[in-house]
This record gives C-alpha cells, structure tokens and sequence, in this order.
C-alpha cells in the first residue's frame, strides 16, 4: 500500500472579511438564463437545438484532451498521463536538488464565490455520530471536511492537497466505525458512445481509505482494478467491511468484505452510474447506469436485470431506495435533453410502473415539462425521504419535489434567484442525499442543504476553494485579480478579499488585465464571446466584436456563420495598453487594432488551425510582433497580423504556451503537452532548441518569463516548474500548491514579485518570487531550523513562520504556554525534505509570551513569540 499523510489544522483556519461583502448575483448572469432557456447555437453545426449542459461540457472535455492525447500521448488513458505526470513532480521534489531550493509557500487568493458557490462537488458524505461532520468530495478540487455544518462560517479543511490527484467522484463513511472514509478519485458521468468520465476533469488514480477520520491515506485498490472513475461507494450498514463500489466499464461492481484490504470484481451487465443497498435486507442491492437496471439477492455475488415496465430506449438511469419501505425503490430516466420521467417499483425492482413523463405538448419553457431542464446526460440525481415513501426529491436543473411518489412535480430550488435568495441553488445537480432530516445537494456550484426543503443554505460553501480556473491575470500593481471558470462565471477578487465575486454568468474563459492601465480588462465567455471592462473587471461591455467579421461565431447574434468557427476556449492576448488583440479562430488568427472594437478584422494569411497560444509581444509596444500556436506549429508576424509566416511544424505534440522575454522579443520560449515539453529560440523563433537536462515528462499548459530577471515559470498538470539558467535545469516549486492542472501562470507586481497561478480545481495561488531561488545544497545531518515568525510581535492575530527539514517526514508544530503546556496543534503533516511556510492565527489568545514547538523525527526546536 502507497501511505499519504494530510495536514489537519482543524483548530484553526484563517477566515479573513471580504472587503466587497457578498455581492449580489449580477444581471448578466441573466444572460446565462437566457442561454440556457432558449434554442442557442453551440457550435457552427448548430441550427437552434435546445440548450444541452452535457454538449457544453464535453466541448470544454474536447478542448483541453485534444491537447492532452496528440503526439506522444496518443493511445494512452488520462490515469496514465495523471500517474506519469504525478510521479515525474513527486520524483523531482525528494532530488538535492530540489532540496536547495529557497521559497517562501504559495498563497492562495480568496476562495468560493460570492461566499456562496464553489467548484462543481461530486460527493457528501457523513459522520454517523456527528450530524455536523461533513466531508465533500470536489470534482477537481480534492477532499474537504468540517466538524460543524450549523456554524456560521463553516470551517472547512482540505484533506487531499498531498494526494496524487484532486479529482473525486465518490465517498463514503463506515457508519459503526466514522473515523474509516473511502475515497473514489475520478469523476463519472458520460454517456452511452464514449468513455464514462466528466468531460472537464481528469480520470482518477485510485481507491483511498483513510482510519483517522482523513489525516491519513491509504491506497487500497489500483486503477488497474478500481478503474479510471468512480461513481459511488456504498458500506453494509450491517456488516461494514462489506464495501461496495461502482467504478467504470472495466470494473462494474468492486466487493470488499475485509474493511477494503482485499477486493474482487463482480462482472453486471452495465457500467455503473448509481448503486443502492437495501439498509433492511442488506442481500438486496442495484445498480444502474445507461439503459438498464440490475439486481442482486445474495450480496452482489449475482446480479439479474430488472426492466419489466421500464423503457427500453436507453438513456441515463439513478435509482433509489425508500428507507422506509424497502420494497419501493424509484428511477428517474433522462434520454438526451429529455426527461423520460419517473418509474416506481413496489417489488423490489421486480416490476416497475410510470409515474410521470415529459410532456411534449407543454409550451417552451414550463419546468414542469422537463423537470431535469435538459440536463439528463450531465445530471440526474433522485432520493426519498428517510421517513415517507411517497416523498421523493427529483434534480438536473433544479431540485423539485413530490409527495405523491413522482405523479406531480414541484420545483423547490431556483438557479436564477439571486445567490442570497433562500431559492437560489447552484445550476445541475450530480447527487441528493440525506443526512438526518436535512437534505443536501452536491451541485456544479458546490454544496446546498435544506431542513424545510423550501429554504436553501448555500453559504455553507464559503471557504470551499475549489474553483475551475481556465486563465487568471492581475494588474500590474497586484491589487486584484481576475479570471474565468468552468460554470461558475469570471470572478473578480481584490488581493485580500475572502472570496471571489461573480461578473459574468456561465462559463468562464481567459482573462487579460492591461499592465499599463489597471482598469482595462479583457475576458472571454465560451465561443468567442469576448468582453471589455473600463472598471478594473467588476462590470464588462461586450465589444463590437464582428462587426465586420463574418467568420467567427456570435453568440449575440444568435447564429452561427459558416466557414470559421471558433474553440470553445478562445485564447487571445494584447499589447501591454490592451490596443492590440489577437484571437484564436478555428482556422485563422484574428487581430483587431482597436481593443476589439473594431471587429478583428486583420486575418491571418496561411491557414492557422484552432490556437492553444498566442502571445503578443511586450518588447515591442506597437504590438506588431505575435506569435500563435496550432498543434505542434508556430507562427509570427511583424506586422499586427497582416502577414504570417510559419516559422516551425511540428514542434512537439501541441504547444499550449508561448512567452517572449519582455525586454528582447527574438527570445522565445514555449511548452507541450507531449514529446519535448520545452523550447527556446534565440533568433526570433527561426529554430528553437531543447536546452533542459532534467525536464519531467509532464504535459504543460501556461508559460512565464520573468521581466527581469528571465526566470522561467511553467504550469503543469500537477503543479509549478521554474528555471533561473534560461531552461537547462528545472526545479519544482511546490510548497503550499496542490498536485492540481495549472492553466495559467503571470508574473505580477510593482517589482515584478509575485507570480499568479490560476488552477483547475484549488482555485488561484501566488507566489512571492523575491525568496524563489537556489542555495547551497545542505550536506550530512542538521538539526531542525525555524526561521523567525513574521510579525513579532503579534499584532494582527494572523502571523506566518517558515521551517527546514533535512529528511522527509511527520512533523508537529505546536503552539505552547511559558510552562511547556501545549495550547494549539499548529500544523501535523508529512512534508518533503527543504523549507517550508504555514501560516496561523492567535485568536482569543491572551496578550503575553507563547513558545511554538517544532517536533520531527524525535528531533525539536522551539521559538519564542510575543502576542500583542
């Protein structure tokens, strides 16, 4: 078994006070109402369908895999390129010389939305003994936990910041033993034509188990036998080391009957996408997936397909039992963007009976024509009420209820209500369950409960930083940040604000800040929807984009023109004034001198396939020279676009990154997802070379040069590379950062000090750079060193203090009184070899002298504070 140990400052978690407070939902996010409600063009395909969630999603899956599996990643699966990819940083952090490194720890920036959304959750789970402890499994956002639900904020902790992956579809607590918590990485969702995985995150790496209610890790199945994604676990509340776990098509069912030490595989005739347990007659088990319904009588040993009455045309299928009546269980069925409706059986699955379907004959737009609101191949969830049978909870779009065992629908959540409103419950709902007599929501937007199922808490999501980044930027004085995110809209945070709040609805794209005017930003929502804002990115314009052009897809125009067509993620960049911008068409680079407004109408002259880079060069303030990125080729012009000229083919598999030094536009460097993962020219891009010697192979998505300096900074799959010999050896810099996707890196500040990382699932991070740099490697034994606490004394009740460790292993860091009385665990988590950062709080402490104790491996050191 591999062993991971997680950090677990329960005790304290600092919360800081938003500056702007809980903004209020903005009128664009009626836009994405509106988007959603209508018959919209996706693609250039497209002649008015309804809109389709799944169709969005797996437009955002396609956009970041066809850069993932070109070249020398073709043919293998995401586990291979994510376990590749997780050993290749983990290796290189246990090397000398990443020992000598010196770093301060990343940062991160702000954390929910508005204090009420996070990133897309895909599993709760509960303490049996403790209604108030709660886990949360993210989709890319890794394991979260609180011991209290009902306070106000909720304290939640990551648990999974040290495991190989942040993507998560499944938990489950042993409800006789709530300090044993499985863990199922990778999120499942799919379709009937292609593999079952979320189309915007990675596959997984695992079945996890933990003994000390999350601290500690266990792996106790493989992917070679778990499979690449997990949909649900289910325990024997009998006999709980019997686990039970839906994993995908070359799993089916996984049984454990030893606590999840040993497990076999059980072959059903579908891939599972929801399972249940009998909690009476624990024998009875089913499962469901696309098309079909299965059952078992002897413990999931045998399974029988269960379909009389049920429809036979396939479509996505979630079951659930009545814990009050074991014999009923309910299906609801969505084929499509069409909810087929909901089936009761009486029997036990033996026979089923319709309760209520789509109603054609219903005008365009009446919920209750569609309750799952065309979401069926991307969520459809169903439970029943602990106590009344006839009360069952039905959710895609929105939540709705019905006490009439499915006949009559009503809805009891609205997506379009502000997020402050009691409706308001985040779009597209992956899973219902109840803890006790209150029922939760695992959503797009995080984590939704209700008691009275009329009144929703969303709040409960503050401090859940597990947004989906695809581009961050700042301004150049590092006073706020900007950036865009799968379903949860392009957020604004100031540097110290608490969270990030909402400008735009839907999903989110790059953004771009004006590093000579702060308050001119640029941003992207899905298709080319290209925005402006004059106030720093708190409210955007959408520009004159095509005007005159034609060729891309407009959205606002309701219509999709032929020819051109334009990447679900459209990556552009500007001149340093935000004049110049270059955006990627499908086939074409489009370059508008007037911010846009001008309706981009310099066309690149070679045919330049869908753009993963593009970049304008800053050394040269008119903005004529840019470079843009398709596939593995790269093209230049000196002329703001008006002739392009090929310059390499074939580089690698797909080049997802471009920069240029600010000071000298003929040094160019650039990054892959496969083959080589790095190049340098010297010669305006005429031949660019290889120079790393110890370059991980790790596919690479965002690319930075610092002003300088020239230090390198690269975003990977699982973290930050950076480089201060102009790219022949790498170091990764990964204190405080997940092994999360980075998509986007910029350097920032007055003095070009911090570095800002925008992540896909942890939300954003900095770095301070002024510490970023390489030291002596350290030789032989050395006793612990604790670097000095800043401030000392302690006047803000937040302070933060760095520490050496010369060997990898468990360290505490405790917080004493003057008689050696230990009053606060600090930190206690495994940590690599070299220097590291926490930061805590002193709340509610007294004024006077404290000792913080550093204790590894037997060895300690201790250091004097002073809290004022």
């Amino acid at each position: 078994m591999s062993r991971f140990y997680i950090g677990f400052s329960i005790l304290f978690i600092i919360v800081l006070a938003s500056s702007q407070g809980i903004a209020q939902q903005t009128a664009s996010v009626n836009d994405e109402y509106g988007r959603r409600a209508a018959k919209i063009p996706q693609s250039p395909a497209d002649t008015g369908i309804l809109f389709d969630e799944y169709r969005l999603e797996q437009a955002s899956h396609d956009y970041f895999n066809s850069a993932r599996f070109s070249g020398t990643n073709a043919g293998k699966t995401m586990h291979q390129i994510e376990s590749e990819s997780y050993d290749a940083i983990h290796g290189m952090q246990n090397t000398v010389s990443f020992k000598s490194q010196s770093s301060s720890a990343w940062v991160p920036i702000a954390g929910s939305q508005d204090g009420h959304a996070s990133g897309r959750i895909r599993a709760v789970a509960f303490d049996p003994t403790s209604l108030n402890t709660v886990y949360i499994g993210a989709a890319s956002g890794g394991i979260w936990k609180t011991l209290d639900i009902t306070a106000n904020p909720v304290q939640w902790i990551n648990l999974s910041d040290r495991l190989p992956t942040c993507n998560f579809g499944a938990l489950a607590v042993d409800p006789k033993r709530p300090n044993v918590v499985y863990a199922g990485t990778g999120e499942s969702q799919g379709d009937n034509y292609r593999e079952q995985i979320s189309p915007s995150s990675s596959q997984g790496s695992g079945l996890f188990r933990s003994k000390d209610g999350g601290l500690n890790w266990d792996t106790v199945a493989t992917t070679a036998l778990e499979g690449a994604v997990c949909s649900q676990i289910v325990i024997d509340p009998v006999n709980t080391d019997t686990v039970y776990v839906a994993s995908d098509n070359g799993s089916g069912i996984l049984k454990s009957t030893d606590g999840g030490t040993t497990w076999k595989k059980i072959t059903v005739g579908v891939s599972p996408l929801s399972i249940a347990i009998d909690p009476v007659n624990t024998n009875n088990l089913y499962t469901s997936g696309f098309g079909s319904i299965y059952r078992s009588t002897n413990y999931g040993e045998a399974w029988t397909k269960c379909m009389t009455g049920l429809p036979t045309n396939g479509g996505r299928i979630t079951i659930a039992i009545a814990p009050s009546a074991t014999n009923t269980i309910y299906a609801s069925i969505g084929v499509g963007t069409v909810t087929l409706g909901v089936w009761v059986s009486d029997d036990f699955g033996a026979t089923w009976r319709k309760q209520f379907q789509y109603n054609s004959a219903l005008p365009d737009g009446t919920k209750n024509k569609n309750p799952l609101g065309s979401q069926e191949q991307w969520c459809n969830s169903i439970v029943v009420h602990p106590t009344n049978a006839a009360r069952i909870f039905v959710a895609g779009l929105d939540i709705y209820s019905s006490s009439d065992s499915g006949k009559d629908l009503t809805a009891i959540s609205d997506w379009t209500q502000q997020v402050n409103s009691n409706r308001f419950v985040h779009a597209d709902q992956h899973f219902l369950v109840f803890n006790g007599n209150t029922l939760y929501a695992c959503t797009d937007g995080g984590l939704a409960k209700t008691s009275d199922f009329s009144t929703w808490n969303t709040a409960i999501n503050k401090g859940i930083a597990t947004l989906q980044f695809v581009g961050v930027d700042a301004d150049k004085d590092f006073t706020y940040v900007t950036g865009g995110c799968q379903d949860n809209s392009t957020n604004h945070a100031l540097i110290g604000d608490a969270e990030f709040h909402a400008t735009i609805g839907g999903d989110g794209g790059h953004g771009w800040v004006s590093q000579q005017q702060s308050t001119v930003a640029y941003t992207t929502y899905v298709y080319t929807n290209f925005k402006q804002s004059l106030d720093g990115a708190n409210n955007w314009d959408q520009t004159n984009l095509l005007a005159s052009n034609t060729l891309l897809y407009n959205p606002t125009n309701n219509g999709a023109y032929p020819g051109e067509g334009s990447p679900f993620y459209t990556v552009y960049d500007c001149s340093l004034d935000g004049s110049i911008v270059a955006l990627g068409g499908n086939r074409h680079v489009w370059v508008s001198t007037a911010g846009g407004q001008d309706g981009f109408p310099n066309e690149s002259n070679v045919g330049i396939g869908s753009s993963f880079a593009i970049h304008v060069a800053p050394a040269d303030p008119s903005g004529s020279i840019i470079w843009a990125a398709s596939g593995g080729n790269i093209f230049r012009t000196f002329d703001q676009g008006t002739t392009w000229v090929k310059q390499t083919s074939s580089l690698s598999s797909t080049i997802t990154g471009i920069t240029s030094n600010p000071n000298d536009a003929s040094k160019v460097f650039a990054c892959a997802t496969g083959g080589k993962h790095f190049f340098v020219s010297s010669d305006s891009g005429k031949t660019f070379t290889t120079p790393a010697t110890n370059f991980p192979n790790i596919p690479c998505w965002a690319i930075a040069v610092h002003p300088t300096d020239g230090r390198l900074f690269i975003g990977t799959e699982k973290g930050v590379l950076w480089s201060n010999d102009n790219g022949v050896t790498w170091y990764p810099v990964m204190t405080g950062l997940p092994y999360v996707m980075v998509t986007q890196l910029k350097v920032r500040g007055t003095n070009d000090d911090k570095l800002l990382a925008g992540t896909y699932g942890r939300g954003m991070f900095w770095l301070d750079l002024t510490t970023l740099g390489v030291k002596p490697a350290v030789t032989g034994s050395e006793p612990l060193t604790l670097e000095p606490t800043y401030p000392n004394p302690i006047t803000s009740q937040t302070a933060t203090m760095g520490f050496d460790l010369q060997d990898a292993g468990v360290a505490t860091i405790t917080l004493n009184d003057l008689l050696g009385r230990e009053l606060r665990i600090l930190e206690k988590s495994y940590f690599d070899a070299g220097r590291h950062q926490i930061s805590f709080t002193t709340t509610g402490l007294p004024s006077g002298t404290y000792f913080v104790l550093l204790t590894e491996n037997g060895k300690s050191v201790s250091q004097k504070i002073v809290v004022e």
